[in-house]
């Protein structure tokens, strides 16, 4: 499963989980409230530790060490889901940017 994320706002993401990469299979929203995430996805709310959530985990990662954030897939690596890896499929410009964003 590889994920891409998009900013919407300045505390609010989109991101997409993508299995065939043509459509994704689905698409979250994460958003922030004073120093609180929240996920709108249905495993959200039965996640016991919230500090886990992958689609938190993911933003947290894209925002706190990708270098370019423009450009790039995210997956899980590891027995349990442990590790969060990266691509950068496409170069970050400006022309680019107009029109495809993740």
């Amino acid at each position: 499963m590889v994920y891409t994320i998009k900013p919407l706002s300045k505390n609010s993401w989109e991101i997409a989980n993508f299995s065939d990469y043509a459509e994704p299979d689905a698409v979250y929203q994460v958003s922030l409230n004073k120093d609180h995430y929240y996920c709108n996805c249905p495993g959200y709310r039965r996640q016991k530790t919230i500090g886990k959530h992958k689609h938190i985990r993911l933003l947290q990662f894209w925002k706190n060490q990708l270098e370019q954030p423009e450009g790039c897939s995210l997956w899980f690596e590891g027995v349990n889901d442990e590790d969060i890896e990266y691509r950068i499929f496409i170069p970050p410009n400006e022309a680019l940017k107009k029109i495809l964003i993740c």
